[in-house]
């Protein structure tokens, strides 16, 4: 394990059980960066999931501190307080969507983010800037593309087939 790997885990395990100690749930969602993610794979994302009605998606990227900052040709949102970004397309049903996450907080966990996707997929292609996940569900098979930058993580979403 990397010194790097170990910092992140303590600092994770630290936040944790800060966050059970009788905090608020908003406190623990700021406390913990992968709050976002609690239902992986059911929840794609913040409550997003795929065949989802296109309305019900933006609705809930709204509720979730997201602002709308443009609408030609697809959604794209934008949350302040974690420097994440949505670009969900103009259709009628959410069946892909993009996520770039800009915050330190995640970019220097990444590999405990990787960790959070291995868990339940039924294939994993990793490598230092690329990877591929991808996910046999109930209604659906998905992949998931992770794209690293230095100061960027771009996830692409994407249903491969409906059951």
């Amino acid at each position: 394990m990397s010194m790097k790997q170990a910092i992140s885990i303590l600092l994770l395990v630290v936040m944790c059980a800060c966050g059970s100690s009788g905090s608020t749930e908003v406190s623990e969602a700021v406390d913990d960066p992968f709050y976002m993610f609690d239902d992986f794979p059911d929840s794609l994302f913040l409550g997003l999931y795929f065949d989802q009605p296109i309305e019900d998606s933006r609705k809930n990227l709204a509720q979730n501190n997201f602002e709308l900052i443009d609408s030609s040709g697809s959604w794209r949102y934008w949350n302040q307080l974690d420097s994440n970004e949505v670009i969900l397309p103009a259709t009628e049903s959410l069946h892909s969507f993009k996520l770039m996450m800009k915050s330190s907080e995640i970019i220097e966990s990444i590999d405990l983010l990787h960790d959070l996707f291995k868990r339940n997929a039924s294939s994993v292609e990793r490598s230092t800037d690329f990877s591929i996940y991808n996910y046999e569900q109930k209604t659906s098979t998905f992949k998931l593309s992770v794209f690293e930058q230095k100061d960027l993580i771009r996830l692409n979403f994407e249903e491969q087939m409906r059951k």
